[in-house]
């Protein structure tokens, strides 16, 4: 499952990594200028039995449906390579997800789904 969700706004020194926290960070290095307003979170679900785990966020000002189809289907492949099925993906009906289902081939009807295995 995939969510985005509003945070505060806040800039603070992290003295343990001696670094500003706070700013827009895609997991890729590249130091960013803008601050974040929202964290995308990736979670696991397991369909029998009772549990779940976060497997990545990404601290965000706004993600086009670009870079979270590239998102999504990162982590999707990590969890296929780790043999973990995949049997649906969850998500709100926000204007992103719904572009970037259709990029991904989803037939947006009462059943939607996409192969990410080549």
């Amino acid at each position: 499952m995939l969510d985005a969700m509003a945070i505060k706004k806040h800039i603070q020194y992290n003295p343990n990594t001696q670094r500003m926290s706070g700013f827009v960070d895609m997991g890729d290095g590249m130091n960013e200028t803008d601050v974040a307003t929202e964290a995308l979170v990736f979670m696991v679900v397991g369909l029998q039995g009772h549990w779940k785990a976060p497997i990545g966020y990404y601290l965000t000002k706004s993600v086009t449906p670009d870079t979270q189809k590239v998102l999504l289907v990162h982590a999707l492949e990590a969890l296929h390579a780790r043999e973990i099925r995949v049997m649906c993906v969850t998500m709100d009906g926000h204007a992103s997800n719904v572009s970037m289902c259709n990029q991904l081939g989803c037939q947006l009807s009462l059943y939607k789904h996409f192969s990410h295995i080549q």
